[in-house]
């Protein structure tokens, strides 16, 4: 990614720029979405909580063991760990409001979710095809994947949304969220062409299908993180598009919107040897992307603190808060 060198002070300079400002309490409110309630209760608990942080550097192994489940015998009486299991069963029957909960609980400790995520997974490759294992890994539906990617019927979708011909990748504005989407969603449905390619052919040569994971994991956690940046972006602007104005305000809508550019494009940047590989991007437009990066970065920054409260995590849970002061 670029590195911004601008001189402090001068962050929101460029001609005509106006820094929005954020109302972060209506911003929170969209973010929350229709869940906030369980957000807040989240919230509160990680705040309650939060000296388990600190006791996890204090006490001995066998002391913080029982600790944690003194904490998670606590919360399991409160019955907000059952919010996602069926009514018939004493659940709340909501597994929406389990997942928003799961999600708020990420911002305090990742390290739940990520063994949320990885629990025995392994014996999930035992009778996978190639197919299968894509679909584990991405989530996505593949089963046609070869044949709606190639190159030349994506190539005809892209035309048919961007202007320039041929030339699409060239000729595109660098804010044209139609470009980012377009330039993401390549990425992703070739290197997802290209995992299944390498998966059938190991399938097809009788391969321990663990084995040929193993061959071709580098290639399948790159087809995984193609298909979930595309996905946060499509989401960001979906949500953009169809905010309402009586939700947020103008300036903060202007401010969602330059942190929306500033994904795409640091995230086209970020890979830019691949798609420079593959003939979508030209050494000229890459600095070009990189000077549009930092002058997002720069207008950016000033909102950063706002942007991030209306996460609404609890002082409590931040570890260096020294950081964010004035």
């Amino acid at each position: 990614m670029a590195t911004d060198t601008a001189a402090p002070g001068a962050s929101d300079r460029s001609p005509g720029y106006s820094r929005p400002a954020i109302d972060v309490l209506a911003l929170q409110r969209v973010l929350d979405g229709r869940y906030g309630e369980v957000r807040d209760l989240v919230r509160c608990n990680l705040a309650d909580y939060a000296s388990v942080l600190e006791e996890a550097e204090t006490l001995s192994t066998d002391a913080f063991r029982d600790r944690v489940r003194d904490l998670l015998v606590r919360m399991a009486s409160t019955g907000q760990t059952g919010m996602g299991f069926p009514e018939e069963y004493g659940g709340g029957g909501d597994l929406g409001a389990s997942i928003a909960a799961f999600e708020t609980l990420a911002y305090g400790d990742l390290s739940l979710v990520a063994k949320g995520l990885l629990t025995d997974y392994a014996s999930e490759f035992e009778d996978m095809d190639q197919f299968g294992m894509v679909r584990f890994v991405t989530g996505l539906a593949v089963d046609t994947v070869i044949e709606r990617t190639s190159v030349h019927t994506l190539i005809e979708r892209i035309r048919d949304v961007l202007p320039g011909g041929d030339e699409w990748d060239q000729e595109a504005g660098l804010l044209d969220p139609d470009y980012h989407r377009m330039m993401l969603r390549f990425r992703e449905e070739h290197m997802l062409s290209g995992v299944a390619r390498r998966l059938k052919r190991g399938i097809d040569g009788g391969m321990n299908p663990g084995e040929i994971f193993s061959r071709v994991q580098d290639h399948v956690v790159g087809a995984a993180r193609a298909h979930v940046e595309r996905r946060v972006l499509d989401a960001f602007v979906d949500k953009i598009v169809t905010l309402d104005e009586g939700l947020v305000d103008g300036d903060t809508k202007v401010a969602l919107n330059l942190l929306c550019d500033l994904f795409a494009l640091s995230t086209i940047e970020a890979d830019r040897a691949w798609f420079m590989e593959h003939g979508r991007l030209s050494s000229q437009r890459s600095k070009a992307i990189s000077r549009e990066v930092n002058g997002l970065c720069r207008k950016v920054r000033p909102l950063a603190v706002d942007l991030v409260d209306a996460f609404g995590v609890p002082p409590e849970m931040l570890r260096s808060p020294e950081l964010l002061a004035e």
